[in-house]
């Protein structure tokens, strides 16, 4: 039988063991990237408070939901589409709520309120982990659509 002949089902679970283990490897290290920034790269004056809720936080939940699909996938039960897009919109949603935190730094930094190279450097990894989000999540709804 010709790949093409398969049935649904078997075409699904073959997508999915297809699912590209390397990119679940780029999520751990954006989240890395995304955890790390404020405490590696050029400082701001902020509150810690700020720093943990801007960066660590949503990097958090990344990492948290790469490692996840990194064990699911390598189980003999692979997660399913729909699981791995649910998974793409959480990263979605942390990108962006590391995205919009961010926005205000820039406007700081336009009026000389804040440093360019550490607003250029903080919002930077915000933009990794929100373009991140969308590369997974658009893969994912791809595969959705293989279905």
């Amino acid at each position: 039988m010709a790949p093409d002949d398969a049935r649904p089902a078997e075409r699904s679970a073959r997508h999915v063991q297809d699912w590209p283990l390397g990119l679940l490897w780029v999520g751990v290290a954006v989240a890395v990237l995304a955890m790390v920034a404020p405490y590696v790269g050029p400082g701001l004056n902020t509150a810690a408070s700020a720093e943990v809720a801007d960066h660590v936080v949503p990097g958090a939940a990344i990492l948290l939901v790469s490692t996840a699909m990194l064990v699911l996938a390598r189980s003999p039960r692979a997660p399913s589409p729909t699981l791995l897009l649910a998974a793409g919109l959480l990263v979605c949603l942390a990108g962006l709520w590391m995205v919009l935190t961010h926005i205000p730094l820039l406007s700081q930094a336009n009026r000389g309120e804040a440093p360019w190279p550490g607003a250029i450097w903080h919002t930077l990894s915000a933009c990794v982990a929100l373009g991140f989000g969308v590369v997974w999540a658009a893969g994912a709804w791809g595969e959705l659509g293989d279905r």
